[in-house]
């Protein structure tokens, strides 16, 4: 096989895989990606999820979308952004599906998100 063939079927063979890898990398490294800052009211929602979907609780689940929607004196809504609600809403969602890992997963990133975004 001469050298031109074989350099041809080593770049057809892994270009694809590289170019995959080099992807997958960038999209780890992208500084998007994720939750970021939010709301007081959203991190303490996110933590009470997290809790109530490791506990995979229903009832648990139903009091924090109760608190989420009606708010309460220590608790003021007006601060949740309607994009967090909206994340708040697929935690939810997930959790009363059975996808108690996936929730959870979502909840806790959200509480990483916040405590490991800068404000630079």
């Amino acid at each position: 096989m001469s050298e031109t063939k074989k350099t041809s079927f080593l770049a057809e063979k892994f270009f694809p895989w590289l170019l995959g890898c080099a992807i997958a990398v960038g999209l780890l490294m992208f500084p998007g990606c994720g939750y970021g800052k939010v709301s007081y009211p959203t991190y303490q929602a996110a933590t009470a999820l997290y809790g109530a979907c490791l506990a995979k609780s229903e009832t648990r689940i139903e009091a924090v979308e109760e608190l989420i929607a009606t708010g309460n004196e220590e608790f003021d809504i007006e601060e949740i952004s309607a994009e967090e609600h909206g994340w708040l809403a697929a935690v939810i969602q997930e959790a009363r599906s059975g996808q108690w890992e996936s929730a959870a997963a979502k909840a806790k990133r959200m509480m990483q998100d916040q405590n490991s975004s800068s404000d630079g």
